[in-house]
């Protein structure tokens, strides 16, 4: 499953409220095509990125904890109990309180408390660890979280909200 965070403004969103499951991803498939909205693509580091940050799966949100809203959402964008699509939504009102989450995350100390055993028994992507450099793949989960946080920064400042799409 692959994970990607995109900008819409209020109007397309409501068009997308009105969508059942399979018209919200032909949307932002088509958005994608086109280009006509900014995407951040963290592909299958979303669920890694979710357990750096919280010690937790993305498969297990964590309500009102906004890192695991950062990668998660908070609202679903439509009623499903699939587990091979998930579509949610963060409001742009929710931004501000979701950026400073992450701004005041301490990367160096969680790098330093970070095992990738406990990735692999966590069920994070199960048997990818074993034959992985640990410097390599925190690098790589760093690249995801920094390119999260300035996408974040990028839709404040252009009073977007966020579809999270992940199938």
């Amino acid at each position: 499953m692959l994970a990607q965070y995109m900008a819409v403004d209020d109007n397309v969103l409501k068009k997308m409220k009105k969508m059942d499951c399979d018209e919200i991803i032909d949307e932002i498939e088509e958005l994608s095509e086109n280009e006509t909205c900014d995407i951040c693509d963290v592909d299958e580091m979303w669920d890694a990125l979710h357990f750096f940050l919280t010690k937790k799966s993305a498969f297990n949100p964590i309500k009102e904890n906004k890192l695991s809203e950062a990668i998660m959402g908070k609202e679903k964008l439509v009623n499903t109990n699939s587990i091979k699509e998930i579509l949610k939504v963060t409001k742009y009102s929710e931004l501000p309180e979701i950026i400073d989450a992450l701004e005041k995350v301490n990367i160096d100390a969680l790098i330093k408390e970070q095992n990738l055993e406990e990735y692999d028994k966590a069920k994070i992507y199960p048997n990818r660890w074993k034959k992985a450099v640990a410097e390599d793949v925190f690098d790589e989960i760093i690249f995801c979280y920094e390119g999260l946080l300035d996408f974040y920064k990028r839709c404040y400042n252009k009073k977007l909200n966020i579809i999270i799409s992940i199938y």
